[in-house]
């Protein structure tokens, strides 16, 4: 459901699709396989992709998982996505590719109700550099789930 709701937003494909700064206008192709950003830009676990020198958009993420109920069972407590760019892509006509995505991953996932909980709030943001020569960048933004169902 998380991927989902990921690669059912047009912006957030947009973000990942298109190196352009003008992201407005871009259209996604009607063939293309949104599945296709799958472990190439969205991957459902947290890791540091290879740093390579082709300039792109990335989407990785971490969980935490508490016991719930009789302490059998487990619920995913936290959420944090991390957005990883190239910085010759960090600006689009809104400003910065970092915030745009931040902005759009919070329009769908705030105050939701994915993997069985009733609510999702944000929990933080950050920012910060994934190679030593500072060349990829990136931002960090966190939930917590406030009541499991």
């Amino acid at each position: 459901m998380l991927l989902q709701e990921l690669l059912g937003n047009d912006f957030i494909v947009k973000a990942l699709l298109f190196n352009s700064e003008n992201l407005s206008g871009k259209t996604i192709p009607s063939d293309f396989d949104r599945t296709s950003l799958l472990y190439t830009r969205i991957w459902p676990f947290q890791f540091v992709p290879e740093i390579s020198d082709e300039p792109k958009t990335m989407i990785t993420m971490s969980f935490i998982f508490k016991p719930y109920g009789s302490g059998k069972n487990l619920k995913v407590s936290n959420i944090k996505f991390f957005v990883i760019i190239h910085k010759s892509l960090m600006s689009v006509n809104t400003g910065l590719r970092t915030d745009y995505l931040l902005h759009h991953i919070d329009s769908t996932f705030n105050q939701t109700d994915i993997f069985g909980a009733t609510k999702w709030l944000f929990d933080g943001a950050g920012d910060f550099i994934v190679d030593t020569a500072g060349n990829w960048v990136g931002a960090s933004i966190a939930y917590r789930n406030v009541e499991f169902t």
